[in-house]
């Protein structure tokens, strides 16, 4: 199996590069969240790969981070996730944020995944469950993102507290942090009993 790849990019044209690596020329397919990091063509990478073999056809898959490539694979072992899904998830999803995901039984962020409808995001979050505990939230995200999740599950657990589901305080909380400046545990809380007492 081919798990790596360092060689130069020849073209670069999303959502797949072309990477000349000594002279042989490897298609490889990647999240579209890559990109912007991407050295330009003519530059080298360095690209963690999964091949994927079926009857028919055969396609590498690429990431930068192990971690990634790691979670791919975790991903496509779940029935009805195939790579399509997989590589739309994690060009929706950093790792962390997924992880964060199902610990916080979020359908709402995959949701927003093309392709993923309401009963696949929970299917996902049930049987990711046990899976993603190899994928410790605190060793995939740097402080400022750690102050921020932890943030905003500080704000989910007081409104759970106060007797909203888990799943509509969730949504209350991000639906708060990405329509308004609020950005402490109090401001997010108060900000979405506001819009949740607009709703009732």
């Amino acid at each position: 199996m081919i798990g790596y790849l360092s060689g130069l990019i020849r073209q670069i044209n999303p959502p797949c590069i072309l990477l000349n690596v000594n002279g042989v020329g490897y298609e490889v397919n990647m999240p579209m969240s890559e990109f912007q990091n991407l050295p330009p063509e003519g530059e080298r990478a360095e690209i963690y790969t999964h091949l994927h073999v079926r009857e028919d056809t055969q396609a590498l898959f690429g990431f930068s981070q192990i971690t990634d490539r790691d979670m791919f694979r975790t991903l496509i072992t779940i029935s009805n996730v195939g790579p399509r899904i997989g590589l739309a998830i994690l060009s929706e999803l950093k790792v962390a944020e997924l992880v964060n995901c199902v610990q916080l039984n979020d359908t709402r962020s995959l949701e927003k995944v093309s392709g993923i409808g309401v009963k696949t995001a929970e299917k996902l979050l049930i049987e990711l469950r046990d899976k993603v505990k190899q994928f410790p939230i605190e060793s995939l995200v740097d402080d400022d993102e750690m102050t921020v999740g932890n943030t905003v599950q500080e704000a989910t657990e007081a409104l759970v507290e106060l007797g909203y589901s888990r799943r509509e305080a969730r949504q209350a909380i991000l639906s708060a942090r990405e329509s308004t400046d609020a950005n402490t545990t109090e401001q997010l809380i108060l900000e979405a009993l506001a819009s949740l007492s607009t709703v009732a």
